[in-house]
């Protein structure tokens, strides 16, 4: 059973790795960001208001504002578009990295599960092997009756000697995957 992961990041379809559109809205950003300017600083009352402001305070120099304001915004928009591109850029990292994780989780868990189900199949299959020598025990000490034919005696012994060989190698078995289990 494999646990459903608390996150599910995947790419989008439209996050392709390129650059082309953020260039394109960092581009249409600026272009708005002087628009927003010119409207509001070649506004003749305005800009009449503003020389009357600049006047009246020269020690704050406010002549060159209307181009720090366009330079500043400009200069927002760049370093915006360059974050951007290191966020994607990390984030297309963090969705591999999860991907990797995911698939590793996998391997695991179906690791898991085949190490489960061979202690299952060792323990149905050891249960029968190890009833095999005590069957021929038995016959080997005539509890039942003598084996009356020799060869038939033979055959037993040659069971029994396999069965416990057998059931020794399923202990080893057992023993070594017990040990990479730790």
């Amino acid at each position: 059973m494999q646990s459903e992961p608390a996150h599910n990041i995947k790419p989008s379809d439209a996050d392709n790795g390129d650059v082309g559109p953020f260039l394109l809205k960092t581009v249409a950003a600026g272009i708005l960001v002087g628009l927003v300017s010119y409207i509001l600083f070649s506004h003749s009352d305005f800009m009449e208001h503003w020389h009357y402001i600049a006047d009246k305070y020269e020690y704050l120099e406010l002549d060159e504002a209307p181009f720090i304001f366009a330079f500043v915004s400009v200069y927002l928009v760049f370093f915006l578009w360059l974050a951007l591109v290191r966020q994607r850029k990390i984030l297309r990292t963090l969705e591999n990295e999860i991907t990797v994780w995911q698939e590793a989780q996998s391997r695991l868990s179906e690791a898991l599960i085949a190490h489960e189900r061979f202690f299952t199949m060792s323990h149905d299959f050891r249960a029968p092997v190890n009833s095999i020598p005590g069957l021929t025990y038995l016959m080997r000490t005539d509890a039942f009756g003598p084996l009356e034919n020799e060869k038939y005696q033979e055959y037993v012994e040659d069971i029994h000697r396999s069965a416990t060989m057998l059931d020794m190698t399923i202990a080893q078995v057992l023993d070594v995957s017990a040990l990479a289990a730790d």
